[in-house]
């Protein structure tokens, strides 16, 4: 794959140059994340297929960018995406 290519499909899924659905607001994990990555431990989340595992990580990188971080520093990866 070309490096440019690659770039485009990531784009698709990152926020670097459009807003991505976030979904339902859910501020409780949102907090929790929060709490759990300022103590520097590697956070995993888990739970079945379609129960919004992505949404979250969506929202998070989506509060990470209303507090300052900059965009191109986050980086989502869909690994079910065919074209990968």
């Amino acid at each position: 794959m070309i490096k440019s290519d690659l770039i485009n499909l990531l784009s698709d899924w990152n926020f670097w140059q459009h807003d991505i659905d976030t979904g339902i607001a859910r501020p409780l994990y949102q907090t929790r994340l929060k709490n759990l990555v300022d103590t520097g431990q590697t956070v995993v989340i888990t739970g079945p297929r379609r129960c919004g595992k992505s949404y979250i990580m969506r929202q998070f990188a989506q509060t990470l960018i209303q507090s300052g971080v900059d965009k191109k520093q986050i980086l989502h990866i869909n690994f079910e995406d065919p074209r990968l």
